[in-house]
């Protein structure tokens, strides 16, 4: 039997052995002095999104250990299933896609630095996905001046876009243009529908990605999947009237058709399918309205009906219920505008949101509680209501507030204005503060505060400002830090028509 000193001096003995088959045979190898490398920046952590053709470039930073012969490394970027794009230094590469991956998937990569003297070898990961050049990160509808509706392709991030692609219908399908009058527009993980009152398509569906054969999806970006009137409604009515059309980043999207309230899961691929009893949320139905925050976290939607009720949801697959106030049914003439507050928690967690409404010619600020019990949420509790100045409340266009602070917005004339809404218990136009002025010339179109990622966090990214120019007809994008109002960067007059849309794509 194996006394514990021999068993000790067993472990000691394997353990040398692999140290050794680490560093080289030398027992002087073994020390804290080896040349090696201890650490590598400049390659993120996050996914990189690169386009087919497009130059790639990484230069790291590689930081060696004391005394280390810079001389003495060589490299390599390996992608992919091994395929080795460059030996040097730094990157430089034009893009590709790997053998064996498609379109959108994440590849793996890894950057090795080599010491030729010793063996050793150090591995810095990094993923990234390719996409073709029209392929979209955020997308833009608008109206042409001829009458016509068009959208916009634009790749990168708003504080940065790379590049941008206009008038994708008549670069893909000109002699299919698209017609009518805008009533909305909805994104899935692979088409975007375009909402309109033409007879009979009612509007067009389209790809927003490349053609897959693994996921059965045929169509490239750009080309047309089909007409609304017939690939997403199934039903019977004469007339389609789609309106009220949201999408909350892993939250529910929805719109209004026909009076009837269609709710859907927010995280599907493709666009919803429906008639007039499937994925019916409530008949009925005037308006529905959610927070400009709309995402997982903060996902109460307003259901406003013909009779003045108006009730409350939270998540696709659950009930909507009319909202009470002092026992009796809460009623308005119409929704007005939303925010949510900012909490930094996580999902099924209590926060507030707040509705303007109007009655009566009336405005009020109400103020309700959403409570979550062993992760189930609760029936809304009103919480306060408080006055608004008619005159004051008719002039603003939009409300909305910060994903990461507690401050709410709104936007009057030209200008967008921010105010404090911690412990208010009245809404005093005296104390907003006046953060963005635009030029008389320029018409504040929507606006567009983004979350962070996926929204998997309560934190703001930043907001983006759609504005219009009619002497020009074009339309800009100004992008700013959502809290403070810093301009991170704008996009003057790049959209040759008046904006409608602008969105994330997933």
């Amino acid at each position: 039997m194996m006394t514990t000193r021999n068993i000790n001096l067993l472990l000691t003995a394997l353990m040398m052995v692999v140290l050794q088959s680490c560093y080289g045979n030398k027992d002087g190898d073994i020390t804290d002095n080896l040349p090696q490398v201890v650490g590598v920046k400049g390659i993120s952590s996050d996914t990189y999104t690169l386009y087919q053709g497009d130059k790639f470039t990484l230069t790291p930073e590689i930081r060696l250990s004391e005394g280390a012969d810079s001389t003495a490394y060589d490299y390599r970027w390996i992608v992919g299933k091994g395929e080795v794009i460059s030996t040097q230094r730094d990157l430089d590469w034009a893009v590709s896609l790997p053998s064996g991956y498609s379109m959108a998937n994440n590849v793996p990569g890894t950057f090795v630095v080599h010491n030729k003297e010793n063996g050793l070898e150090f591995r810095q990961t990094f993923t990234f996905k390719v996409l073709s050049s029209y392929t979209p990160n955020y997308v833009c509808v608008y109206e042409k001046a001829g009458g016509t509706i068009e959208w916009m392709a634009l790749q990168g991030e708003p504080t940065a876009f790379s590049r941008h692609f206009d008038d994708m219908i008549a670069r893909i399908s000109p002699k299919e243009p698209l017609t009518g009058k805008f009533s909305g527009a909805l994104l899935s993980g692979s088409e975007l529908a375009i909402f309109t009152n033409h007879r009979p398509d009612y509007g067009r569906c389209l790809s927003i990605r490349n053609a897959s054969a693994e996921d059965n999806f045929l169509f490239n970006v750009g080309e047309y999947t089909g007409e609304v009137a017939t690939k997403m409604y199934k039903g019977t009515a004469p007339t389609i009237d789609i309106h009220n059309a949201v999408f909350g980043y892993g939250a529910t999207k929805y719109f209004i058709c026909n009076g009837t309230l269609h709710v859907f899961n927010g995280t599907d691929s493709k666009l919803p399918v429906f008639d007039e009893q499937t994925w019916v949320k409530s008949q009925g139905v005037k308006q529905a309205m959610s927070s400009k925050q709309f995402q997982r976290y903060k996902k109460a939607t307003f259901v406003l009906h013909d009779d003045g009720r108006v009730g409350c949801y939270h998540v696709y697959n659950d009930e909507m219920e009319y909202i009470k106030a002092d026992g009796q049914d809460f009623r308005l003439d119409e929704l007005v505008g939303c925010f949510s507050e900012a909490t930094g928690k996580s999902a099924n967690q209590s926060y507030r949101i707040y509705l303007i409404g109007k009655k009566n010619g009336q405005y009020k600020m109400y103020r309700f509680y959403v409570n979550y019990l062993k992760r189930v949420v609760q029936p809304l509790k009103s919480e306060q209501t408080m006055d608004l100045d008619a005159t004051f409340a008719r002039s603003v266009g939009y409300w909305w507030g910060s994903f990461g602070q507690r401050y709410g917005f709104f936007t009057r004339a030209n200008s967008i204005y921010r105010f404090d809404y911690y412990e208010m218990n009245q809404f005093d136009t005296d104390k907003a503060q006046q953060l963005i002025t635009f030029p008389n010339e320029e018409e504040i179109i929507d606006v567009v505060p983004l979350v962070k990622g996926s929204g998997l966090r309560d934190e703001d990214f930043c907001t983006v400002v759609m504005l219009y120019n009619k002497a020009q007809q074009r339309s800009s994008l100004y992008v700013y830090e959502t809290a403070t109002g810093k301009k991170l960067q704008s996009y003057d007059h790049i959209i040759p028509g008046r904006a409608l849309y602008f969105a994330k794509c997933l």
